[in-house]
């Protein structure tokens, strides 16, 4: 919640919902410029598509797997997996553009200590290369949804949101069911 805070309310220098704009001219729009070649309008990212990326993500992938893991033990690795896409967003996505541009970019300040916060937890998960992977695939799948929504002019709210759905609720519950189920072969 603080991390949306910092991006999409007010950040630390009182600018409110920088986020996008920020995004659009940092670092990380490099990986857009073929897609925003062409483009007139707020590209890669507009108020509408972070609104549908965040919402999914954070509010209903996040507290689903959470949900499945307190009925289910063998999606607890899910949980772990959801904290390295925070790990990934918060340290590439935030705190090396920061570095690397000497400059703030909104979240980064939350995202400096998210990033500790994130590698404790899958660390402590005993799986801490997959779930950072895990992040690295998440990341990568939601710049595809992006890229996809505007080369081909799908519907932005219906891709971004399937788009994530997989990315962070059906892959890290079928990944997490996957490493418990040989686990549990294993022992036996």
């Amino acid at each position: 919640c603080l991390h949306q805070s910092e991006e999409h309310a007010y950040d630390l220098r009182g600018w409110r919902y920088s986020f996008v704009p920020s995004f659009n001219t940092g670092p990380l729009s490099v990986m857009f410029e073929e897609t925003c070649a062409k483009v007139e309008t707020s590209c890669p990212l507009d108020p509408k598509g972070v609104l549908y990326v965040n919402a999914t993500v954070v509010w209903v992938d996040f507290s689903l797997c959470t949900i499945a893991a307190s009925f289910n033990p063998k999606f607890l690795l899910a949980i772990s997996l959801n904290w390295g896409m925070c790990f990934v967003n918060a340290l590439a996505g935030h705190v090396m553009p920061a570095l690397l541009t000497k400059s703030y970019n909104p979240g980064a300040v939350q995202s400096a200590i998210m990033a500790p916060m994130a590698l404790l937890i899958i660390q402590r998960s005993g799986r801490p290369l997959l779930c950072i992977a895990y992040g690295i695939i998440g990341h990568w799948l939601l710049v595809m949804g992006v890229k996809i929504t505007f080369k081909f002019q799908t519907d932005e709210a219906l891709t971004m949101s399937a788009f994530m759905l997989f990315a962070n609720l059906v892959l890290p519950l079928a990944i997490s069911h996957h490493v418990a189920t040989k686990q549990s072969k294993k022992s036996n």
